[in-house]
């Protein structure tokens, strides 16, 4: 049986999947709890030349489209993501 949290889930993430369809995001992973920070590649890129020099080389960032940060701040992350 669905409940009503996985109605809403679902429609939510269906929502996004249209909406946001061929735009290039990011994943970075903050934190020793590896947190979850969704991030428009360009916009990031924007913010540091260190981000699009990972995303767009010969690094593991690149074909993952993923980037793991165990040592930072779960909170200043996603204070930067929201000013992105």
């Amino acid at each position: 049986m669905v409940t009503m949290v996985q109605s809403v889930k679902s429609g939510l993430a269906a929502l996004i999947s249209n909406k946001f369809r061929g735009v290039p995001f990011v994943t970075l992973y903050v934190g020793l709890e590896r947190i979850p920070h969704h991030t428009h590649e360009n916009l990031l890129f924007e913010a540091s030349p260190v981000f699009e020099a990972a995303f767009s080389g010969k690094f593991r960032e690149s074909s993952d489209r993923s980037m793991d940060l165990p040592d930072d701040d779960v909170d200043a992350a996603e204070r930067m993501v929201r000013k992105l």
